[in-house]
C-alpha cells in the first residue's frame, strides 16, 4: 500500500497526487496539517519537505519525482 504524506497549499503534493491518479497508483493520504504527529516519523526518517511516498511502511523519496513515481 502506498501513503502519501502532504500539507495543504503544497504544490508538490499537488502535481504528485495528480500523477499517481493519473497513472492509476491506489493511495491514502495523510495530511500533515490535520496529522502534526506523522511529521515527527518523516523528519525521523530524514526527508526535510513533503510529499514522501511510503510503501510497504518504508519512506520512499520526498518531492515530486516523476521517475520514482513510476516506478510505483
Amino acid at each position: 500500500m502506498i501513503v502519501l504524506y502532504s500539507k495543504r497549499n503544497c504544490i508538490q503534493c499537488k502535481a504528485t497526487k495528480k500523477m499517481l491518479d493519473k497513472i492509476g497508483v491506489e493511495y491514502s493520504e495523510v495530511n500533515t496539517d490535520d496529522n502534526p504527529d506523522y511529521l515527527n516519523s518523516i523528519k525521523s526518517n530524514g526527508f526535510k519537505q513533503l510529499p514522501v511516498i511510503e510503501k510497504n511502511g518504508e519512506m520512499l523519496f520526498s518531492g515530486f519525482r516523476p521517475s520514482e513515481i513510476n516506478k510505483l
